[in-house]
């Protein structure tokens, strides 16, 4: 009686262990596939907002990122939309700047190339050898600034 008990004993524990073994081993996949599904659904949409903090650093500002994601990466995905959305307004500010920052220096400019061009060909009557000198110092000068406008609106392009 004893030996039959120690017998179905010993292979309840044998039962048991194997068990035991199985859900461990199952478990510990459950774990790993939980884990691989939980990284990809943190590293996908971080990987889609450096792709967009790659094309706002290329000065591409339109086209907000929209994504499923965890909460903490959501929060970060609107608030890099926020910030491309302002960026993409402070550029289109700054166009708007430059081109009437340009049209305002170009118009007087043209007014005083083209005075002293005309000065300089005596139309009005003839100058003094000074006169003409001091003509010739505004004529480079005003060619020289409307080069420099030009660079600066080609810059800002």
């Amino acid at each position: 009686m004893i030996a039959h008990k120690t017998v179905t004993a010993r292979d309840q524990a044998v039962s048991g262990a194997s068990t035991v073994g199985w859900l461990s081993l199952g478990g510990i996949a459950g774990a790993i596939l939980f884990a691989y599904v939980h990284a990809r659904g943190v590293s996908r949409p971080l990987k889609k907002l450096a792709q967009g903090l790659f094309r706002v650093g290329q000065g591409e500002f339109h086209g907000a990122l929209d994504m499923a994601a965890p909460k903490e990466i959501g929060e970060l995905v609107q608030t890099f939309n926020w910030m491309a959305t302002r960026l993409a307004d402070l550029d289109r500010m700054k166009a708007n700047f430059i081109a009437h920052i340009s049209h305002e220096l170009r118009t007087p400019l043209t007014g005083i190339q083209e005075g002293t061009a005309l000065l300089l060909e005596q139309i009005p009557g003839p100058l003094t050898t000074t006169q003409q000198q001091i003509l010739s110092v505004v004529r480079n000068h005003s060619t020289r600034l409307a080069r420099h406008i030009t660079s600066i609106l080609d810059l800002s392009k």
